[in-house]
Protein backbone atom coordinates (compact mmCIF):
# COMPACT_ATOMS: atom_id res chain seq x y z
CA UNK A 1 0.00 0.00 0.00
CA UNK A 2 2.50 2.39 0.81
CA UNK A 3 4.81 1.60 -2.19
CA UNK A 4 1.87 2.32 -4.46
CA UNK A 5 1.41 5.67 -2.36
CA UNK A 6 5.03 6.29 -2.96
CA UNK A 7 4.77 5.69 -6.65
CA UNK A 8 2.06 8.00 -7.77
CA UNK A 9 4.00 10.35 -5.13
CA UNK A 10 6.96 9.98 -7.25
CA UNK A 11 4.66 10.12 -10.57
CA UNK A 12 3.01 13.43 -9.67
CA UNK A 13 6.54 14.61 -8.92
CA UNK A 14 7.84 13.41 -12.35
CA UNK A 15 5.06 15.09 -14.42
CA UNK A 16 5.39 18.30 -11.88
CA UNK A 17 8.97 18.41 -12.73
CA UNK A 18 8.60 18.09 -16.45
CA UNK A 19 6.04 20.18 -17.37
CA UNK A 20 6.19 22.86 -14.61
CA UNK A 21 7.22 25.25 -17.06
CA UNK A 22 3.42 25.04 -18.91
CA UNK A 23 1.50 25.11 -15.18
CA UNK A 24 1.80 28.86 -14.90
CA UNK A 25 0.65 29.90 -18.49
CA UNK A 26 -1.92 27.05 -19.00
CA UNK A 27 -3.64 28.69 -14.85
CA UNK A 28 -3.46 32.06 -16.29
CA UNK A 29 -5.40 30.43 -19.57
CA UNK A 30 -7.80 29.07 -17.61
CA UNK A 31 -8.44 31.67 -15.17
CA UNK A 32 -8.58 34.29 -18.79
CA UNK A 33 -11.11 31.99 -19.95
CA UNK A 34 -13.09 31.68 -16.61
CA UNK A 35 -12.96 36.11 -16.65
CA UNK A 36 -14.42 36.18 -20.01
CA UNK A 37 -17.28 34.22 -19.72
CA UNK A 38 -18.27 35.19 -16.08
CA UNK A 39 -16.90 38.93 -16.38
CA UNK A 40 -16.52 40.41 -19.43
CA UNK A 41 -19.32 38.80 -21.06
CA UNK A 42 -21.68 39.76 -18.75
CA UNK A 43 -20.64 43.48 -18.58
CA UNK A 44 -20.77 43.80 -21.82
CA UNK A 45 -24.46 42.79 -22.33
CA UNK A 46 -25.32 45.26 -19.41
CA UNK A 47 -23.45 48.16 -21.38
CA UNK A 48 -25.74 47.43 -24.36
CA UNK A 49 -29.04 47.43 -22.28
CA UNK A 50 -27.75 50.33 -20.44
CA UNK A 51 -27.17 52.11 -23.36
CA UNK A 52 -31.03 50.85 -24.83
CA UNK A 53 -31.91 51.85 -21.63
CA UNK A 54 -29.96 55.53 -22.32
CA UNK A 55 -31.53 55.64 -26.01
CA UNK A 56 -34.72 55.06 -24.72
CA UNK A 57 -34.98 57.48 -22.12
CA UNK A 58 -33.53 60.39 -24.04
CA UNK A 59 -36.59 59.63 -26.57
CA UNK A 60 -38.69 59.88 -23.76
CA UNK A 61 -37.71 63.02 -22.92
CA UNK A 62 -37.06 64.62 -26.24
CA UNK A 63 -40.68 63.66 -26.29
CA UNK A 64 -41.78 64.87 -22.80
CA UNK A 65 -39.69 68.20 -23.88
CA UNK A 66 -41.78 68.75 -27.22
CA UNK A 67 -45.21 68.24 -25.82
CA UNK A 68 -43.96 70.79 -23.04
CA UNK A 69 -43.47 73.20 -25.72
CA UNK A 70 -46.58 72.49 -27.74
CA UNK A 71 -48.61 73.19 -24.41
CA UNK A 72 -46.80 76.17 -23.59
CA UNK A 73 -47.81 77.76 -26.81
CA UNK A 74 -51.82 77.09 -26.75
CA UNK A 75 -54.03 79.44 -25.14
CA UNK A 76 -55.34 78.38 -22.04
CA UNK A 77 -58.79 80.01 -22.18
CA UNK A 78 -59.14 78.77 -25.43
CA UNK A 79 -58.40 74.93 -24.39
CA UNK A 80 -61.21 75.53 -21.31
CA UNK A 81 -63.69 76.76 -23.85
CA UNK A 82 -63.21 73.77 -26.12
CA UNK A 83 -62.84 71.20 -23.14
CA UNK A 84 -66.46 73.07 -22.02
CA UNK A 85 -68.65 72.43 -25.20
CA UNK A 86 -67.22 68.99 -26.13
CA UNK A 87 -68.19 67.57 -22.20
CA UNK A 88 -71.37 69.64 -22.79
CA UNK A 89 -72.02 67.60 -25.93
CA UNK A 90 -70.18 64.37 -24.21
CA UNK A 91 -70.58 64.45 -20.44
CA UNK A 92 -67.71 62.43 -18.70
CA UNK A 93 -70.59 60.33 -16.43
CA UNK A 94 -73.98 59.45 -16.75
CA UNK A 95 -75.84 63.40 -16.43
CA UNK A 96 -79.15 63.09 -15.54
CA UNK A 97 -79.65 67.08 -15.23
CA UNK A 98 -78.11 68.06 -18.26
CA UNK A 99 -80.53 65.29 -20.15
CA UNK A 100 -83.62 66.22 -18.33
CA UNK A 101 -82.12 70.29 -19.21
CA UNK A 102 -82.06 68.82 -22.58
CA UNK A 103 -85.28 67.47 -22.93
CA UNK A 104 -87.06 70.16 -21.17
CA UNK A 105 -85.55 72.77 -23.18
CA UNK A 106 -86.41 71.19 -26.45
CA UNK A 107 -90.25 70.64 -25.08
CA UNK A 108 -90.25 74.44 -24.13
CA UNK A 109 -89.23 75.02 -27.89
CA UNK A 110 -90.50 73.05 -30.26
CA UNK A 111 -94.29 73.27 -27.86
CA UNK A 112 -94.41 69.71 -27.51
CA UNK A 113 -96.14 68.86 -24.15
CA UNK A 114 -94.44 65.73 -22.45
CA UNK A 115 -95.80 62.18 -20.61
CA UNK A 116 -94.17 59.92 -19.19
CA UNK A 117 -90.84 58.90 -19.30
CA UNK A 118 -88.40 56.23 -17.95
CA UNK A 119 -84.53 56.19 -17.13
CA UNK A 120 -83.08 52.36 -18.19
CA UNK A 121 -79.49 53.41 -16.55
CA UNK A 122 -78.76 49.69 -16.20
CA UNK A 123 -76.01 49.38 -13.32
CA UNK A 124 -75.08 52.08 -11.45
CA UNK A 125 -71.24 51.34 -10.99
CA UNK A 126 -71.28 50.36 -14.45
CA UNK A 127 -71.11 51.95 -17.57
CA UNK A 128 -73.43 50.09 -20.10
CA UNK A 129 -72.73 49.95 -23.72
CA UNK A 130 -73.87 51.97 -26.66
CA UNK A 131 -73.12 52.31 -30.55
CA UNK A 132 -69.09 52.54 -31.18
CA UNK A 133 -68.19 51.37 -27.87
CA UNK A 134 -69.88 54.51 -25.96
CA UNK A 135 -71.83 53.78 -22.68
CA UNK A 136 -75.45 55.65 -23.23
CA UNK A 137 -78.25 56.61 -20.74
CA UNK A 138 -81.44 55.43 -22.17
CA UNK A 139 -84.67 57.01 -21.72
CA UNK A 140 -88.42 55.93 -22.48
CA UNK A 141 -90.09 59.46 -23.47
CA UNK A 142 -93.93 59.61 -23.74
CA UNK A 143 -94.58 62.78 -26.24
CA UNK A 144 -98.40 64.23 -26.10
CA UNK A 145 -98.35 64.99 -29.81
CA UNK A 146 -98.93 62.82 -33.17
CA UNK A 147 -96.12 61.77 -35.48
CA UNK A 148 -95.16 65.40 -37.05
CA UNK A 149 -94.67 66.53 -33.78
CA UNK A 150 -92.69 63.92 -32.45
CA UNK A 151 -90.42 64.19 -35.76
CA UNK A 152 -90.41 68.07 -34.75
CA UNK A 153 -89.17 67.27 -31.28
CA UNK A 154 -86.55 64.90 -32.68
CA UNK A 155 -84.92 66.99 -35.22
CA UNK A 156 -84.36 69.39 -32.47
CA UNK A 157 -83.27 67.03 -30.06
CA UNK A 158 -80.45 66.27 -32.38
CA UNK A 159 -79.11 69.64 -32.54
CA UNK A 160 -79.39 69.87 -28.76
CA UNK A 161 -76.47 68.58 -26.45
CA UNK A 162 -75.15 65.93 -24.60
CA UNK A 163 -75.35 63.99 -27.84
CA UNK A 164 -78.38 61.61 -28.53
CA UNK A 165 -79.93 59.40 -30.57
CA UNK A 166 -83.01 58.40 -31.10
CA UNK A 167 -83.21 54.82 -31.50
CA UNK A 168 -87.22 54.24 -31.71
CA UNK A 169 -90.51 55.32 -32.25
CA UNK A 170 -93.85 54.15 -31.72
CA UNK A 171 -97.64 55.80 -32.20
CA UNK A 172 -100.07 55.48 -29.40
CA UNK A 173 -104.13 55.76 -29.78
CA UNK A 174 -104.89 58.91 -28.63
CA UNK A 175 -102.45 60.99 -30.64
CA UNK A 176 -99.25 60.74 -28.50
CA UNK A 177 -96.12 58.62 -29.50
CA UNK A 178 -93.23 57.46 -27.98
CA UNK A 179 -89.61 57.62 -28.20
CA UNK A 180 -86.58 55.72 -27.33
CA UNK A 181 -83.72 58.14 -26.91
CA UNK A 182 -79.67 57.03 -26.09
CA UNK A 183 -77.71 59.68 -24.26
CA UNK A 184 -74.18 59.22 -24.80
CA UNK A 185 -71.31 60.07 -22.36
CA UNK A 186 -67.53 58.60 -21.98
CA UNK A 187 -65.32 58.86 -19.24
CA UNK A 188 -62.55 61.19 -19.08
CA UNK A 189 -59.06 59.72 -19.43
CA UNK A 190 -57.79 59.66 -15.54
CA UNK A 191 -54.26 61.50 -15.42
CA UNK A 192 -52.33 58.78 -13.72
CA UNK A 193 -52.85 56.66 -16.83
CA UNK A 194 -51.88 59.23 -19.61
CA UNK A 195 -48.02 58.46 -20.78
CA UNK A 196 -46.71 61.87 -20.39
CA UNK A 197 -44.16 60.57 -23.27
CA UNK A 198 -46.59 59.99 -25.14
CA UNK A 199 -46.35 62.53 -28.44
CA UNK A 200 -49.40 65.43 -28.40
CA UNK A 201 -51.99 65.48 -31.24
CA UNK A 202 -52.80 68.73 -32.21
CA UNK A 203 -56.92 69.24 -33.09
CA UNK A 204 -57.48 69.14 -36.81
CA UNK A 205 -59.27 72.12 -38.84
CA UNK A 206 -62.27 69.50 -38.97
CA UNK A 207 -62.04 68.91 -35.20
CA UNK A 208 -62.02 72.58 -34.31
CA UNK A 209 -64.51 73.02 -36.95
CA UNK A 210 -67.23 70.01 -35.26
CA UNK A 211 -66.70 72.09 -31.96
CA UNK A 212 -67.27 75.07 -33.41
CA UNK A 213 -70.61 73.20 -34.93
CA UNK A 214 -70.97 72.18 -30.94
CA UNK A 215 -70.79 75.47 -30.12
CA UNK A 216 -74.26 76.32 -31.69
CA UNK A 217 -76.00 74.27 -30.71
CA UNK A 218 -78.58 74.07 -28.24
CA UNK A 219 -78.69 74.29 -24.26
CA UNK A 220 -74.88 75.37 -24.44
CA UNK A 221 -74.60 77.09 -21.44
CA UNK A 222 -74.57 74.32 -19.09
CA UNK A 223 -76.24 76.65 -16.77
CA UNK A 224 -79.73 75.59 -17.39
CA UNK A 225 -81.00 78.09 -19.60
CA UNK A 226 -84.40 76.77 -20.04
CA UNK A 227 -85.94 75.43 -17.12
CA UNK A 228 -85.54 71.79 -16.06
CA UNK A 229 -88.08 69.49 -16.63
CA UNK A 230 -91.31 70.02 -13.76
CA UNK A 231 -92.09 66.37 -12.73
CA UNK A 232 -95.50 68.07 -11.41
CA UNK A 233 -96.61 69.03 -14.38
CA UNK A 234 -95.93 65.59 -16.16
CA UNK A 235 -99.46 63.86 -17.03
CA UNK A 236 -99.02 60.69 -15.01
CA UNK A 237 -96.11 59.57 -12.42
CA UNK A 238 -93.05 59.33 -14.27
CA UNK A 239 -90.80 55.44 -13.11
CA UNK A 240 -87.30 56.03 -13.08
CA UNK A 241 -85.47 51.98 -12.60
CA UNK A 242 -82.20 50.58 -12.15
CA UNK A 243 -82.06 46.68 -13.12
CA UNK A 244 -81.12 45.15 -9.84
CA UNK A 245 -81.38 47.94 -7.23
CA UNK A 246 -84.93 48.91 -7.82
CA UNK A 247 -84.06 52.04 -6.35
CA UNK A 248 -83.92 55.67 -7.40
CA UNK A 249 -80.41 57.54 -8.43
CA UNK A 250 -82.17 60.83 -7.74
Amino acid sequence: MNEKVNLDINMFHFLYQKYKDFVLPLGIIAASFVLFFFVVIPQVQNYIQLQQQVAQETQKLNAIKSNYDILSGLDDNTLSTQLNTVSLALPFSKDFASVLNAISAVSAKTGVLLGDFDFRVGDLSKSGQGIKSYPSLVIDLKLNTDIKGAVKFIDELYKTVPVSETTDIKLSSGGSSEINISFYYKTLVGKSSIDQSNPITLLSQGDKDMISSLSSWNNMSGEGSFPLLNLNAISSQSAVTSSGSGTTPF
